[in-house]
């Protein structure tokens, strides 16, 4: 970790499927938690997220509390109410100080109930506006498609 920068790593697993022991798990060892999110990236998509912005604005209009709570805005963003994946992973970047003005934010949701994408890698960055609220001022997505040239990659482009 960077001296000067704070960092929080989250690694939710979301018990929808059965726990196996460790030697029963296909593939290499998992991470440390430090690089629970960290994957092989071929490839992003940048996100217009201005339609995401303009419901923080209502709902900040609304005086909803979660537009103050940067961590509930990611949830919010990633959509999890609509498709729960089976782990997700969020790694959280602060700047400096106490009450940092940014926020950069990877999530990694893998288990996806979606016959075509395997897992999606997000990244967001946040900025925290003068009202103390906060706004995503960028994103970028990437899929791991099932099928397709590039199957089993993150890509920027969506899965077929």
């Amino acid at each position: 970790m960077r001296t000067g920068r704070a960092g929080v790593v989250l690694w939710l697993v979301l018990g929808l499927a059965p726990q196996t022991a460790a030697a029963d798990r296909p593939g290499p060892p998992r991470a440390a938690p430090d690089d629970a999110c960290a994957v092989s990236v071929r490839s992003r998509a940048v996100t217009d997220c201005a339609g995401f912005n303009a419901d923080v604005d209502r709902a900040v209009a609304a005086q909803e509390r979660w537009p103050r709570e940067p961590m509930q805005l990611v949830l919010r963003r990633l959509g999890l109410g609509a498709e729960t994946p089976r782990r997700l992973c969020l790694d959280s970047r602060s700047g400096r100080g106490e009450s940092p003005d940014s926020l950069a934010v990877t999530a990694l949701l893998d288990g996806l109930a979606d016959d075509s994408v395997a897992a999606a890698w997000v990244r967001l960055a946040l900025r925290r506006q003068p009202d103390g609220t906060w706004r995503v001022a960028r994103e970028e997505r990437a899929w791991k498609c099932v099928r397709g040239p590039q199957a089993g990659e993150y890509q920027g482009s969506p899965c077929p």
